[in-house]
């Protein structure tokens, strides 16, 4: 076999075209949203059915293993929530 010929791959014999791929173009996903945004969506939806709710603020007081929103339900029960991502984990 000439070294240098067009065409031919070294022991393969003859390239071959690529064939189209079959599989269809997925389209773009949307980005998630982040645990600030969730946190956002999830606090202004209990306001809006009025529950008294509100965000845990690290740094002033809120301890480690304190949930993210803390609130009141009808009754006196208590409300707490933890908000993670999907990259987020919880313990």
């Amino acid at each position: 076999m000439e070294e240098g010929t067009a065409g031919e791959s070294e022991g393969n014999g003859p390239m071959k075209p690529s064939k189209p791929s079959k599989k269809k173009a997925k389209p773009p996903k949307a980005p998630l949203p982040t645990e600030r945004e969730t946190t956002r969506a999830v606090l202004d939806r209990l306001r809006a059915h009025g529950i008294y709710s509100r965000k845990g603020l690290p740094g002033r007081g809120a301890k480690k293993g304190v949930a993210d929103i803390l609130g009141g339900l009808p009754g006196g029960r208590k409300l707490a929530l933890e908000v993670e991502t999907a990259k987020g984990r919880l313990p």
